[in-house]
């Protein structure tokens, strides 16, 4: 089985997502570091911010820990994302 690397994972949950005629929009915010990688938005109005790791030893960095719970205490949806299970499991929370 071929090695699969975090870009295949989000290849594969971009593909995913507009499959179900959503968004997963690349999240690039220059002004504060260890904000989640991708925004998914599904239909009806389902939202949530994903952080995406490589699959084998990907792990959080202190700032992306802080972030992730900040958005949370806030009632976001965020998710971290490592495999396509990852994937399938996010999806079905979100329809």
């Amino acid at each position: 089985m071929p090695l699969v690397i975090e870009k295949d994972v989000e290849t594969r949950l971009k593909k995913r997502v507009e499959d179900l005629g959503g968004k997963c929009i690349k999240f690039n915010a220059i002004s504060e570091g260890g904000i989640p990688d991708r925004i998914v938005i599904l239909p009806p109005g389902q939202v949530a911010f994903v952080e995406l790791k490589r699959p084998r030893g990907g792990r959080l960095s202190p700032i992306q820990k802080y972030q992730i719970e900040k958005l949370r205490s806030l009632g976001c949806v965020v998710e971290v994302v490592k495999n396509y299970d990852d994937i399938e499991s996010l999806l079905k929370s979100m329809t």
